[in-house]
């Protein structure tokens, strides 16, 4: 394990709930990773590879970019602890599928809902609590067969999650990678299903989801943060991946 391949880019740490009932598809998939625990109530998490059900103190791990729906169940609502993070390195957001451990499975180093809590007390406690989790989770986690060409993608994937507002052709993309462009192109699409502008514009709509709930910037800000030519340019991005209007997207806040 290479430490210096585990800077992050992103940690929060939330207590959430959701009401009884709740329902969540995350069409964009999730922006970052997650480790969840609930306080209380259960939940169930649908994906490509199947169901799991989460119930009071066992610990899930959801892998950025996962399409997945979420069911929450509890009374009169569930409550949950959310820590969100994101890796500088992009290949190590994608190690793991998502998945749950039993509380006894993490013995005798034990992660409980009082460690969550003692870690919202500040910045320096979050981070501690965040590297013993994953020096204690990870090597129990199952590794996702990741697609081996996703390595040698790494540059222009960089490019685009660092910069998303940054205009790059195809042709830049493929000299970052040291590939001609039908290679890279067809790497790309093997390895992510998409084309490098469909995967740009994903990139957008997460980032743009992410200012229409955290921030108070009008659309056409966040149009021109995100190097859009247009407001409507944006919508129609927004539209086609979340299937929401900016006003929707603000008024339904995302959660797990």
């Amino acid at each position: 394990m290479q430490i210096e391949h585990f800077g992050l880019s992103r940690l929060t740490l939330s207590l959430l709930q959701n009401a009884n009932g709740r329902t969540n598809h995350l069409k964009l998939g999730s922006p970052c990773n997650f480790f969840a625990m609930i306080e209380h109530g259960h939940a169930r998490f649908s994906f490509a590879g199947g169901t799991v059900e989460l119930a009071p103190r066992e610990l899930l791990y959801i892998p950025r970019g996962l399409v997945y729906t979420s069911e929450w169940f509890g009374s009169p609502d569930c409550r949950f602890y959310s820590l969100a993070f994101s890796f500088r390195h992009a290949s190590e957001n994608a190690r793991f599928a998502l998945q749950k451990l039993q509380a006894d499975t993490l013995a005798p180093e034990q992660i409980d809902l009082a460690d969550f809590a003692v870690a919202t007390a500040g910045e320096w406690q979050l981070l501690s609590f965040f590297y013993r989790v994953y020096g204690i989770v990870a090597p129990r986690l199952t590794p996702h067969p990741t697609d081996t060409r996703l390595g040698a993608l790494y540059p222009a994937l960089r490019q685009m999650e660092q910069s998303p507002a940054t205009e790059v052709t195809v042709p830049e993309l493929a000299r970052l990678c040291g590939m001609s462009t039908s290679k890279f192109y067809d790497q790309f699409q093997k390895a992510l299903d998409c084309t490098p502008m469909t995967y740009k514009n994903l990139l957008r709509a997460q980032h743009a989801v992410d200012l229409l709930t955290n921030t108070d910037l009008t659309v056409e800000e966040i149009a021109a943060r995100l190097g859009c030519s247009s407001p409507s340019y944006l919508r129609r991005i927004l539209a086609a991946t979340v299937g929401k209007t900016p006003k929707e997207i603000r008024r339904d806040k995302p959660t797990l």
